[in-house]
């Protein structure tokens, strides 16, 4: 009598059951040993690795796809600072949103009382586009102006 090869798939586990049910003679039909039942209920019964694979793959795809989208107009606030200048003192204030989406600034008066007295202006915005690009644009605002740096700005020289 045959006995069971590497396992297969689970139409090949079933037709070698076969196999080896058709090699019993007609006289011992009914009178399997308790070896030969348990060697049958695991090629029927044991799920394929491959097969749980599958099983895991498709709930996580089914998870994932149930996942809530991000939408910015649902995106909350998971972080603030907010340091207000009292009189001529300096500010602070910064926040981080659910979405990824973070800005920070901070001023301070300069010169304070003289001739070439302005505001001082330091900033940071980071964020995400719909496509996953990351952006982080840096600033600085005083007397020259509005100074803003990035990587996905036009610098001057560069094509």
């Amino acid at each position: 009598m045959r006995t069971m090869g590497e396992r297969g798939g689970g139409a090949e586990k079933l037709a070698e059951v076969y196999k080896l049910a058709a090699e019993v003679p007609s006289s011992q039909h009914g009178t399997f040993s308790r070896t030969q039942l348990l060697s049958v209920q695991t090629v029927t019964s044991t799920p394929s690795l491959t097969m749980k694979m599958l099983l895991v793959l498709a709930a996580v795809a089914a998870l994932a796809a149930a996942a809530p989208q991000a939408d910015p107009r649902q995106a909350t606030i998971v972080e603030e600072v907010n340091e207000p200048s009292i009189g001529v003192g300096p500010w602070k204030w910064s926040f981080r949103t659910s979405d990824g989406v973070s800005r920070s600034e901070e001023g301070v008066l300069v010169d304070a009382g003289t001739e070439n007295e302005h505001i001082e202006v330091r900033g940071t915005a980071s964020w995400t586009d719909a496509n996953g690009n990351a952006y982080t644009l840096t600033y600085t605002a005083n007397q020259d102006g509005f100074q803003p740096q990035g990587a996905h700005l036009p610098q001057p020289g560069r094509k």
